[in-house]
Formats: structure tokens, sequence, C-alpha cells
């Protein structure tokens, strides 16, 4: 399968797997499999296909595992790592467990609310564990301690919870942001510059040691003062759901308007180019190899940092997004996330998802690069319902109400994958967006010259070079051709000083006027008439020599034809002399073997046998003449060949006396 293991199709078990030591039974994508397996093949995604008895089967390599082994519900909304390194979950039926490699092993059930508690890693081992009802504990692998009464925290619902360097802890409420230590509770959201009723998403602190606040907005505290990043610094959601730093910016996901960044003390919104990018975010985490995973309520999505840089210094630049969903392996493309959101690496660098089927897991590296880039291609062009016979250049009669253009985006696996963007050169530069749809009708078009082109994009977002492209000349009316209305001044200005000479002329002028119009019409039509005979005669000229053309294409037909005829006579001549010369060569054979102490009898049968080959040598020749036989070339010795012929040669030049002479060394040519 490309990662080491090896499959093998078998007569009754289907597909087996064998990787590692251990063999185990696969699982096709879609429909079982029915034994016997035929053939196994790998395509050039890495995907496994198996042909069986029941039909193909496809066997994908996903990078995503689930693990739900102990869990009673799948739900997951968070997963954290404690001090020790240990995994621990939350699941939607108030349950938290611990993660051994293998199993999860719940230590925590809250009967008495059944939504999900919040987690976050203690500094003392194990998770900090809040209920909505505003009760607190401490989890670890052996035992659960009850924090409520000595963390002196109301009893009111909890949305979050997160415990600072110092050991406080910050607990989201419906009374606002409470902060909790050695059993003193203060109020900290007035110093943050957020109201009672605000409901932060996210508390953390930053690498420098601020204390990071996400929703609304985002507000960023050192020591007794703030930072507010709102609308107008450039954060124009509120609704921030979660924050990941990296090493020289502050990545910020919201549930309405997408990604943004905060870098140099900046902020960015990041999905005016990037389409992919802006929708309800609710994770980010970098992994190790550069690049940022996103996660929202439809899928997983990846996009290089690197490229996300050159778009925050260049916002108009698209960056490439790849989208993750159930096609690639995903048992879900329902991602939660709970009021302390984000993603999980562990200590071996893969990323954990909390999903409603369950946590799951992945290595970054194993997810590649799609090699294989989408192909767009016009299919169909018509014009106000009239289908075009070109595809590459279309000439409109008239000006068109409305233009069709069909096309295809080819990628066979993950069509609903494939981006599209159209345009109309001479209408706009501007890319559209055409979704899923593959028919683009636009329309009317004045006259004029316009290019439709269309590109697509393959999963990993990036724009394929090659377009496809259809050209559309529209003719141009009187009125839309240049020079229209000051030749139409013109003729106005013209127009009206003869109708005022007309009105002031005397009954004379105006027979001498009418003369001279009748003149210059018969001018005209004489100039007319002679313009008409030059045309005719032009064409004329033109039907002979397509005339000519033609009757010199049909001797050629005719002579192609009396030359096929020839062939065809030649090779059933041929065969008819070959169907003769096997029976005259057969009984001289036989003659031979009947005569063989007879040397004069022998020599004269050879000499029948050689000059019958001959023949059938020339009969080889007029089929190879006829079409209807191939040439063989082989080595020939010359001398050897006159030596085999001497003695025809001399009967048949009788009584004029033949002699030879051989040159020593003569090569071997290639010949038939």
């Amino acid at each position: 399968d490309g990662a080491g293991a090896l499959g093998l199709g078998t007569d009754t078990r289907g597909v087996l797997q064998y990787a590692d030591g251990v063999l185990t039974e696969l699982e096709p994508d879609q429909r079982a499999a029915k034994d016997p397996v035929w053939w196994l093949m790998r395509d050039v995604r890495g995907n496994m296909w198996a042909g069986t008895s029941g039909g193909l089967a496809r066997y994908r390599r996903s990078p995503f595992r689930t693990v739900t082994a102990g869990l009673g519900a799948t739900g997951t909304w968070a997963i954290r790592r404690d001090v020790d390194g240990t995994l621990w979950m939350t699941a939607d039926d108030g349950q938290v467990a611990w993660y051994d490699q293998k199993v999860w092993h719940p230590v925590f059930r809250n009967l008495a609310n059944r939504t999900a508690p919040s987690i976050w890693p203690s500094a003392k081992g194990g998770v900090l564990i809040a209920d909505d009802d505003g009760r607190l504990w401490r989890a670890t692998r052996t035992r659960l301690d009850d924090l409520t009464q000595s963390s002196g925290l109301p009893s009111i619902s909890t949305y979050g919870v997160f415990e600072d360097v110092d050991g406080a802890v910050f607990n989201n409420t419906k009374r606002g942001l409470l902060r909790s230590k050695d059993g003193v509770v203060d109020s900290v959201y007035k110093a943050l510059g957020l109201s009672a009723g605000d409901q932060p998403r996210v508390v953390t602190r930053d690498s420098r040691g601020r204390l990071v606040v996400g929703g609304p907005f985002l507000t960023i505290g050192e020591g007794t003062g703030r930072t507010r990043y709102g609308a107008k610094e450039g954060l124009t959601d509120s609704a921030v759901m979660a924050i990941h730093e990296t090493d020289d910016a502050l990545w910020i996901a919201t549930a309405d308007s997408g990604l943004y960044v905060l870098r140099n003390g900046k902020v960015t919104a990041l999905t005016a180019a990037n389409r992919r990018l802006n929708r309800g975010l609710n994770g980010l985490i970098a992994d190790d190899y550069g690049y940022l995973w996103i996660t929202s309520r439809t899928g997983l999505m990846r996009v290089s940092l690197a490229d996300l840089r050159r778009s925050v210094d260049n916002p108009g630049r698209a960056v490439a997004v790849r989208q993750f969903d159930r096609a690639d392996g995903l048992p879900t493309t329902d991602i939660n996330a709970d009021y302390q959101p984000d993603l999980l690496r562990d200590a071996r660098g893969q990323i954990w998802l909390p999903t409603y089927a369950g946590p799951v897991h992945f290595d970054p590296r194993t997810v590649v690069e799609d090699s294989v880039p989408p192909q767009v291609l016009i299919e169909a062009v018509s014009i106000d319902g009239t289908p075009s016979t070109r595809r590459d250049s279309v000439w409109a009669l008239d000006h068109p109400g409305r233009v069709e253009v069909v096309f295809a985006a080819t990628n066979a696996l993950v069509p609903h994958r494939v981006r599209a963007e159209y345009r109309v050169v001479g209408i706009s530069d501007q890319w559209i967006d055409a979704g899923l749809r593959r028919t683009l009708t636009f329309g009317p078009l004045n006259g004029g010259s316009y290019r439709l082109e269309v590109r697509v994009a393959g999963e990993d977002g990036n724009w394929q070079p090659r377009y496809a492209s259809v050209h559309i000349d529209v003719p141009k009316s009187l009125v839309e051709r240049r020079g229209f209305f000051p030749v139409l001044a013109v003729v106005s200005s013209l127009a009206a000083f003869g109708f005022v000479r007309w009105r002031l002329a005397s009954a004379r002028s105006r027979e001498r006027e009418l003369s001279a119009l009748v003149g210059q019409r018969t001018a005209d039509l004489e100039a007319s008439r002679a313009d008409l005979e030059i045309r005719v005669a032009e064409r004329t000229d033109a039907l002979s020599r397509e005339l000519a053309e033609r009757y010199r294409l049909e001797q050629r037909l005719q002579s192609a034809r009396r030359m096929a005829s020839l062939g065809r006579l030649a090779g059933g001549v041929s065969h008819e002399i070959n169907n003769a010369l096997s029976t005259v060569l057969g009984f001289a054979q036989l003659a031979q073997i009947a005569s063989r102490n007879d040397e004069r009898m022998q020599a004269d049968l050879g000499e029948v046998v050689r000059a019958g080959r001959r023949a059938a040598s020339i009969t080889h020749q007029l089929l190879a003449f006829a079409r209807q036989h191939h040439t063989a070339l082989q080595a020939v010795s010359l001398p050897t060949l006159l030596q085999d012929n001497l003695r025809s040669l001399q009967q048949l030049c009788a009584p004029t006396a033949v002699e030879t002479r051989v040159h020593d060394d003569i090569p071997i040519v290639s010949a038939d």
C-alpha cells in the first residue's frame, strides 16, 4: 500500500493486511467484498482497489483514526493533556476519561447534569473539572477530589475553566469572568473592560505571560494595563472561538467571519481572498511541519503558515486551503469545541480532534499532497439556444441575448472538491466562483470580442495554470461603430443646409438641382453596375478554378482506384500461381526422394525446386505490391545467390555462354 503494509487477496477471507507482524482483515470503503478476490492494485492517491466476485471494492488508506474503546458516549467536546502527558477527554453524557494508549478509562460521571463538563490540566496533576452547576473537581487516574467549597466559587453555571500559572482558577460564569485563589474570589471582567454578561470563549496566557481573553472581540492584559482589539482595529467579528499562538503571530478563529491574525500589533482578516476560510471556525493548532490546522462544524482544513504570512503582507493574495471530510476518512465532519476550545497535539506530534464520532487522531506527516490535479474542458457552447459546432471560437450572427457554456472539471474520486471560477474578459476581469455549477449563462452581449475563461483548483487549493477558454465574436451594429455620431452630425448639417437652399431657391434652381440629381443617380447606377460586373467576373473566375481543382482531384481518385484494382488483381493472380507452385514443388520433392540414386535426375529436379522457389518469391513480391503480404528482410550472400541461380541462367541464355566473376570480399547484404 505504499506505507510498507502488504495487501493479500484471498479466496475465502477477503482482503487481508500484513503489517508489523500482524495479519488483519480490511473492511472496504462502501460495500462488502465477496470472495474470492482476484486482483489488487493501488492508485496514485494510495487507495487500494480489489476486484472480487461481488464487483469492485475500494480500501482507503486514511490517516484518521477514531478511538472510542471504553467510552459510553462518543460525542467528545474537549481533549486535554495533563502535566504527565496523559490524555483526557470529556463526553456529552457528562463523562470524563483518561487514555492509556489503547482504552479510555472513565473517572468521573456527572449524574446531576448530563451535559459535557469543562476540563483543564492542573499543575498538581490530572485535570480540573467544572460543570454547569458551578461545582469544581480535580481528577487524577486514581482519585477524584471535590474543590467546590475550598475554591469559594458560587454555585452558578460555569461554561469554562482555566488554571493560571500561579494556581489561580478562572471560571467563565453567568456573572462574568471570576478568579479564585486560596478560597478568595474576585471579578476580573471589569479590569479587562468586559461586562458582567460577557462570557469569554477563551482564557489563556501567551508566551510573554500576558492574559489573553477571546470573546467578545480580543483583550490582552499585561499587569494593570490592557489592550482591546475590536472592529476599529480590524477584528470585525466579536465571536472569538479559538486562539493559537505561533512564534510571530496570534491566530484568531471567529464564529461568523473566519480567520484573523494579530501580527506586529495589527489585526488582518484573511478571508477576503480565501473563501474556504470565511466560515464558522472553532479550533486552531499548528504542527511541526509548517501547517496550521483549522476545524469547523463542517470538517477540517489545512493551510501553509508560510502562505498565510505572505497573505498577511498582501491581503489580496489567495492561499491554498485543503479541505478534509468523510471522503478522506474522517468519521464525521461535526467537530466540537467547548468554552476553552483548542485542538491537541500529543507528545508524538499527533493531532487530536473532538468530534461527535469520538476522539479522532492523526499524524500530520501521513497527510500527503494530492498528486492528481483536476482538468477543465469546455464541452458545449450555445447561442440563444442554438448549439455551436465549435468550442474554442464562436461567431454570433447577431447580438446574443443568452450565451450558455457547459464545462467539465474532472476529478474522479472527489468531484465535489474541485473548485471552479470563471470570468468573461470584455465584461469584467473579476473571477467569479462557479460553486458546484458546471453550466455558465451570461448575456446579452453588445458588439465586440469576448473571451470566457474557466480555471479549476484541486484539493490543495492551487489553481491549475491551464485555463479552458472560448472566444466569442459579436458583430457591431452601425450605432456601435467608431465615428458613427460624428458622421451623423455632419450628414445632419449638410441635410439642413440643403433644405434651406431648397426652400430659398427659385423654381429654376429647383429644376437644375433635380436635373443634377438625376444625373448623379444615373452615374451612381452606372458605377454600381460596373462594380457588379467586376464582382460577377471575379466570382466566375473563382468557380472556374474550383471546378478545375475538383477535376484534378477526381482524376487522382480514379487513378488511385485503378491502382487499387491492379493491386487486387495482382494479389489474386499471385494466390493462384502460389497454389500451383505448391503442387509443383511438392511433386518435385517427392520425385527427388524417389530418384535418390540418379544424380542427373537429382540435379534436374533440384533446378525445378529452385525455379519453383524463385517463382514463389516473385508471387511473394506481387502480394507485397498488393498490400496482402509484408516483405521480410534477411541477410543474403550475393555470391551464393548467384551460384544457386547460375545453371538456370545458363539454360535460359543458351546458346549464349554465361561466365561469372565474383569478387572475393563481397559483403553480406540485407534484402528480400
